[in-house]
Parts: structure tokens; sequence; C-alpha cells
């Protein structure tokens, strides 16, 4: 509507352009509710046989896709095994993470790191932390219950099904997730997955570094 008066030279008073620029809002929230509707049944539906899979080029991959704003960075310390899951499902869980510490962010400069750890039985732990306004331990959980929001209903928000449909995604492929609040600020979201042979596990000293004037690697 709004092209439409746009291109047929038609000046529409202020408040008819608020009343515009909620419904836009208004559709996009339901757009993001629709595609996190999906995202959510296909977790929870039967999921693809897990892959080997490596890692460390997918989330290079990931990073360099995202949509991030001026004044924020994402470092990635490599030298992840190869690992089994379902490689969608693995490229939704950290794409996803990665947009929420963004989107979530409370200042206009902000820095996330992704990171591993081993997790014992045959797995490692995926780390992804930022330096946020992070969560309170009483949400650790609830946070994960479908359709629970922290944020007020702004365009931030989200439909509620953001870190349930990461979840169920983890959970299929055998692994865990959960999340915890850093000091002095931040949030760090860890979740497990199988490695493919543990003589895999391997460390390296290289970092991939992401901002807005491109894609680094660093020792």
């Amino acid at each position: 509507i709004a092209d439409d008066l746009q291109d047929a030279g038609i000046e529409v008073p202020a408040s008819v352009e608020e009343a515009l620029g909620r419904a836009r809002g208004l559709l996009r929230r339901q757009v993001a509710l629709i595609e996190d509707l999906l995202a959510y049944a296909r977790t929870t539906s039967a999921n693809a046989a897990p892959q080997i899979i490596q890692p460390n080029e997918r989330v290079s991959t990931i990073m360099a896709l995202i949509d991030l704003p001026e004044g924020f960075s994402i470092e990635f310390e490599q030298g992840l095994p190869q690992v089994l899951a379902d490689p969608a499902a693995f490229d939704l869980v950290v794409r996803n993470l990665l947009n929420n510490a963004i989107k979530h962010h409370d200042r206009k400069r902000g820095n996330i790191v992704l990171r591993s750890e081993l997790a014992g039985e045959g797995q490692i732990a995926i780390l992804i932390e930022d330096d946020g306004p992070g969560i309170e331990d009483a949400y650790a959980e609830r946070v994960f219950e479908p359709f629970f929001r922290l944020a007020a209903q702004d365009e931030n928000a989200g439909s509620g099904l953001g870190l349930s449909v990461i979840q169920n995604a983890v959970e299929a492929w055998g692994g865990s997730v959960s999340i915890s609040q850093l000091a002095p600020r931040g949030t760090s979201i860890r979740f497990t997955i199988h490695v493919s042979e543990v003589k895999t596990l391997v460390s390296s000293s290289a970092t991939v570094v992401r901002n807005t004037t491109g894609q680094v690697a660093k020792g």
C-alpha cells in the first residue's frame, strides 16, 4: 500500500504513515512466526541421519553470511574436529545462535566468540559467548520453553520459538544445550555434539575474526 501511494505521488498524513509502519512491523513478526513454526515442526519430526561433517568450514561460511551491524565482530577459534550431525540442523543452530547474540545485544558495539572445549564421552561442546545484557540464571531453563520470551513486544522480541528449535535440533543428534550468564555481563550458550573419532580431537591456535570490514584469520 505504501509503495502504491508513493508511486501515485499521494502524500498521506503522519498518522497514516505511523499506522502503515505498525502494519509492516506486524507483518514481519507474522512472517517470522510462520518461519519459526516450520523450523520447530521440522526439528520435532523425523530428522535426517547424522553425517560426518567438518564444522570449521561450515562455521566460517555461516559467519561470512551473517548480517553483521557496524561495530560488531565475531571471533571463531578454529580447530574443531569432525562431528556427527545433520548438516542442515548444525547450520541452523549456529546461525540462529549468532543472530540471537546480535539481535538481543543492548549496545552499539559488541563482540561474539565461538569456541569449543572437551565434553567427555566422545563429545565436544561448542560455546557461543557474547558481551550483551545477559540472561538471569532464574530463566536459564525457561528460555527453552516454546513461546517463552524475556523481551517486551517489540521488533526484537521474536516468536519465542528460537531456542526451542535449537534445543530440539541439538537433542535430535544426541547432544544437550544449556545457557548461563557471564560476568560482568553477557551470555554463554553451550551445546554438545559427538565427534566422529576421538583421535581427531586436536587444538588449533588459528582464530577467524569477522567484522564489518571483512573476514580475516589471525594466529
